[in-house]
């Protein structure tokens, strides 16, 4: 039994403590072990299943799931795979995150930098950073028109760039589950249809009465 798998003994006890369950002698869950491990890979599938699972980025948000009366010997902890919920033991779960840990380390320091471990998550990024680089840009566009016109200006593609740049952030923000930042930007979102909305119905009056003082004449 190699120390990985003694840790993961080890957690499964203090998830069942956790629970409200009394420590168990090692040699009967080391057996039960074994069964639920069976068990489990049929739940979850092949391995490249719960490569993709969803793990939490908190430990005290794992959903564990206490044994019930003449079932598993242990706690199990519920995670999301792309084909439904799959449940570890202690022991699979520490499997799961020293792969995890291995596939950032072999990502080199973009992976380390940016805190994902799969190359769908730099597109998750790439897709912020293009966000962020346009919300960004729009202030410079703002400048640049206000110096044209020696005044402070604000042009239409301010409020452009303004949604198009908070959209791929709030898009970004809710792949990274970072309600503080969402909740920023969605309130200055709403703000940038508003202001869109009103810049196009003064142009459509402007035109309507054109049109109107046009055929007046």
């Amino acid at each position: 039994m190699t120390p990985l798998h003694v840790l993961g003994m080890v957690l499964s006890l203090l998830i069942g403590v956790a629970q409200g369950q009394a420590p168990m002698d090692p040699a009967p869950a080391a057996e039960a072990k074994a069964q639920t491990a069976g068990t489990t890979s049929e739940r979850a599938g092949m391995p490249s299943q719960l490569h993709e699972a969803d793990l939490p980025e908190k430990l005290a948000d794992l959903e564990v799931e206490a044994p019930k009366a003449g079932g598993s010997a242990d706690a199990v902890v519920v995670i999301d795979t792309p084909h439904g919920p799959a449940k570890l033991t202690g022991a699979q779960l520490l499997d799961l995150l020293a792969e995890r840990q291995k596939a950032k380390r072999e990502g080199g320091i973009l992976f380390v930098l940016f805190n994902i471990t799969s190359w769908m998550g730099m597109v998750w990024v790439g897709l912020g950073i293009v966000g962020q680089l346009i919300f960004t840009g729009r202030l410079i566009v703002q400048w640049l028109a206000s110096e044209k016109h020696k005044r402070s200006v604000v042009p239409t593609a301010f409020w452009w760039m303004s949604l198009v740049g908070a959209s791929m952030l709030l898009m970004y923000f809710t792949w990274r589950q970072d309600l503080v930042a969402f909740a920023g930007q969605s309130a200055g979102w709403l703000i940038y249809v508003r202001n869109l909305y009103l810049i196009y119905r003064h142009k459509e009056q402007q035109m309507l009465a054109e049109e109107m003082a046009g055929g007046g004449k």
